[in-house]
């Protein structure tokens, strides 16, 4: 009997795949975490953007949020810190990725005006990791018998991830293709900015090195993504990927989104 298209995807989304990807994905996305959470720490960032402004611009229906006293919120981010750790060694995994995001969310939320997109990912991909098992191999979860190891997970739980960052790229796409950016208006103005740069800096001025860049993000935001899916061309657009965003982190002060 031919199956249907409904029982054949359902077939792929639960076909058992290695579970490394996504515990090497589920420790990657911890030191990145660990890495803002220190930052928190050794700054007086949550003074001055939550707690100094006589006002806080809050998101529509979130308006009951409020900052807290400054020493709770250094407890509040401490708890982040030891959830964002324990979430990298797969420790009490399902409730420290809760906990994290839920710390996130509520910093998030405080005031809009710092929105960043970035951050936003962040809460997308920390919300789906609650879900996924990525504590069945190397945790201390699965070493302390507090859940069943294995070396198999379903596809899904990887295709999630695959979706939600193939989203993220093509809209990038998207919202490139206006006119500023196709002048290389915005580049123009970022590269200037980094003309210092030793060795490369006296390179990255001029219309065409701005054109340049500007649209080779374009092409590679709109195209990443069925390159990153099918097999035969995924080492190529992974080596692009890691090539763009390393250079991205090297250039521009885009905080944590490039790793």
């Amino acid at each position: 009997m031919k199956q249907t298209y409904i029982e054949t995807l359902n077939k792929k989304l639960f076909e058992p795949v290695s579970i490394y990807p996504i515990v090497f994905f589920r420790v990657a996305f911890g030191l990145v975490m660990l890495s803002v959470i220190y930052g928190y720490t050794h700054t007086d960032i949550i003074k001055i953007q939550y707690l100094d402004p006589l006002f806080n611009f809050t998101f529509w229906g979130f308006s009951w949020i409020r900052p807290l006293p400054l020493q709770e919120m250094r407890i509040m981010v401490f708890v982040m810190g030891v959830a964002a750790l324990f979430m990298t060694l797969g420790f009490l995994y399902r409730v420290s990725t809760a906990l994290l995001f839920i710390g996130f969310s509520y910093f998030f939320l405080l005031e809009k005006s710092y929105y960043l997109n970035h951050v936003y990912l962040v809460l997308l991909i920390n919300f789906l990791l609650i879900f996924i098992p990525a504590n069945k191999k190397l945790s201390l979860d699965s070493y302390f018998k507090l859940t069943s190891g294995s070396e198999k997970i379903p596809a899904w739980c990887i295709w999630i991830f695959r979706i939600q960052i193939l989203i993220v790229y093509f809209y990038a796409g998207i919202a490139k293709l206006n006119y500023d950016w196709l002048q290389g208006q915005p580049m123009m103005i970022w590269l200037y900015l980094n003309q210092g740069i030793p060795i490369v800096g006296s390179y990255l001025t001029g219309d065409y090195v701005a054109k340049i860049f500007s649209y080779s993000g374009l092409i590679i935001d709109l195209l990443i993504a069925p390159l990153l899916v099918f097999r035969h061309t995924r080492l190529f657009a992974i080596i692009v990927t890691v090539t763009f965003h390393l250079f991205n982190s090297v250039l521009f002060n885009i905080d944590i989104f490039p790793w």
